[in-house]
């Protein structure tokens, strides 16, 4: 027998062994590339969840700036004291050469012909204002109140009969007045407080007395 023949006949399977671990590697490949690539995150993987800071701390994003708010200072009032009173029948002398007075305080059925009031018995209480200053006395904002009664009960203003409140200004060595309406029970001898500021920041006359 030929030698070469029977060596050749021995070798026929190693084509086949070769052929069955090609295909080995190759099934095994790619699973091992899978496992070696394990550390690398696929395109379309969610990133990794940033770190959360613990419940009750504050953000680490720093400090933020805060709007200034509007200014709270306080306002300063100017707060007046009232005159000691005087009788009805006196002058009250303010200061800056002004000065007031009662000119008459009567008795009036009192007219509602603004929006709250009631008509019933009244008091018409005429003021008189005198400026003896070298300038003229501003009397728009002037206010006059009436308290009536023990209680001092404030009297509910009503337009009339005949209410002529102040207004313009007095001119230097003039004089002006004033007609306030003021709703008050018919009691008999009511005694009565008459407040008058002619301006604000100005002092406060009062008057105070009986009246029949």
């Amino acid at each position: 027998m030929d030698p070469s023949r029977t060596h050749a006949r021995r070798l026929w399977w190693v084509p086949a062994v070769l052929a069955l671990l090609g295909a080995l590697v190759w099934a095994l490949g790619p699973e091992d590339a899978n496992d070696a690539d394990s550390g690398r995150r696929p395109p379309n993987a969610a990133a990794p969840a940033a770190p959360t800071s613990p419940p009750g701390s504050a953000p680490s994003s720093g400090p933020t700036e805060v709007p200034a708010p509007g200014s709270l200072d306080e306002v300063p009032v100017e707060e007046v004291t009232p005159e000691p009173a005087v009788p009805l029948t006196a002058t009250a002398r303010l200061g800056h050469g002004v000065a007031l007075r009662i000119v008459d305080v009567e008795d009036v059925q009192g007219v509602a012909r603004g929006v709250g009031e009631i008509a019933g018995p009244a008091l018409r209480v005429t003021v008189e204002l005198a400026n003896r200053s070298e300038e003229e006395v501003p009397v728009d904002s002037a206010v006059v109140d009436l308290l009536a009664g023990p209680d001092r009960t404030p009297a509910a203003t009503l337009t009339g009969p005949g209410g002529r409140p102040f207004e313009g200004s007095v001119p230097a060595g003039g004089t002006a007045t004033g007609v306030y309406v003021f709703g008050v029970q018919d009691e008999g001898g009511t005694r009565v407080r008459v407040s008058v500021s002619y301006r604000g920041g100005a002092p406060v006359a009062v008057f105070a007395g009986d009246v029949a």
